[in-house]
């Protein structure tokens, strides 16, 4: 799966000329095209997002509760 992304992504951007771009236009022209190709990159890149699986009140003191009440469980 990453190999396609990256053929697609390398297809996006095998027609940029960066050195004409540069040379030839102005700021303005030059904000555009960097703009399009950026969302070439946000089309083809996927982004990882971080997904917390504890809740942000989680800490060690319930995990220690969860223990204990756990292994009361387990003895009666």
């Amino acid at each position: 799966m990453q190999e396609q992304i990256l053929k697609k992504l390398r297809k996006f951007f095998a027609d940029i000329e960066w050195k004409n771009i540069m040379n030839r236009r102005a700021i303005q022209g030059k904000y555009e095209i960097f703009l399009q190709k950026y969302k070439g990159v946000k089309k083809y890149v996927p982004i990882y997002r971080v997904k917390k699986s504890i809740h942000a009140w989680h800490n060690a003191r319930c995990t220690e509760a969860k223990k204990a009440k756990d292994k009361a469980w387990k003895e009666t």
